[in-house]
């Protein structure tokens, strides 16, 4: 018996009136890994996202589910899963729709077809041709302005939720100066960045960057204090770890006086000198 029992967050739109939905294994465009999409019939889709931890499980009515995690679905642009086809096939030359977004290891692909208005493919690629043909060419700059609107939509989300973004922490009663708010608009666009960023190749990421305008020095700041936090964990579980070692190994070593004889103890010793022990009384013959 195979336990297929696993909790599932999904909106209630999604989930009304006994709709059927179709789970479908795609390729991510960030990371080109296989990664599962929920499509109703309404050709919507959202992208299965799982949070888990070891050793964690479920109790679901009168029964435990040894399955732990959990999975939620999160709407996701469509045009984002099918940019990396536009841009590997579309570069140089205008190509029918139909053939570009074709993949035999993901046949489901020809899906998200439905999923995008002509409006919307418009936005990071020309037409080109009759309307039969239907031929779209990638369209570079076309696709950063639309990269740059999804930076701000991020930013402006990010704005209303009050999240702090930049590094260390920082008091609500802070009142921040003039160079403060400067600071925090770049580590807003720098975060959100960086969310885009996960769902786009690296040469556009790259891309994305320049035309945002963020200085690499930013970037190589933001690693360094990963890098600079994960190095201080790591030489103190190092440290710690050395401490206990040497704690096995060295011992406090208690080192004893040499005893004073008293003057009681001196006169007994020089009666005693040149007597016999009585032991010398019982010899074997």
């Amino acid at each position: 018996f195979i336990d297929m029992t696993f909790v599932f967050l999904l909106r209630n739109s999604w989930i009304q009136d006994g709709c059927t939905l179709d789970l479908i294994t795609l390729k991510h465009p960030g990371t080109n890994k296989k990664s599962l999409f929920i499509f109703n019939k309404q050709n919507e889709i959202q992208e299965v996202m799982t949070f888990g931890e070891p050793k964690r499980s479920w109790f679901i009515n009168d029964s435990v589910t040894s399955n732990g995690n959990l999975y939620l679905s999160l709407p996701i642009d469509p045009l984002f899963l099918i940019l990396p086809y536009l841009q590997e096939h579309c570069s140089n030359c205008a190509s029918p729709l139909e053939q570009v977004v074709k993949d035999l290891e993901f046949p489901a692909i020809d899906r998200l077809l439905k999923c995008c208005s002509k409006e919307q493919l418009s936005l990071v690629a020309d037409r080109k041709g009759s309307q039969e043909l239907n031929a779209y060419k990638f369209n570079k700059e076309k696709c950063l302005l639309w990269l740059t609107k999804k930076v701000n939509v991020v930013v402006k989300v990010l704005k209303s939720k009050k999240l702090h973004v930049g590094s260390g922490a920082i008091s609500a009663s802070f009142i921040k100066s003039e160079a403060d708010i400067s600071d925090a608009e770049d580590d807003y666009k720098l975060y959100a960045f960086g969310i885009v960023s996960e769902y786009i190749s690296l040469e556009m990421s790259k891309m994305l960057k320049t035309h945002l305008g963020i200085p690499e020095k930013d970037l190589e700041s933001q690693k360094r204090k990963s890098v600079a936090k994960n190095e201080s964990v790591n030489k103190k579980i190092k440290m710690e770890k050395s401490f206990e070692k040497l704690d096995d190994y060295v011992m406090p070593i208690k080192i004893e006086k040499p005893k004073v004889p008293s003057a009681k103890e001196k006169a007994w010793g020089r009666a005693a000198s040149g007597t016999k022990s009585i032991s010398s009384f019982f010899k074997a013959k």
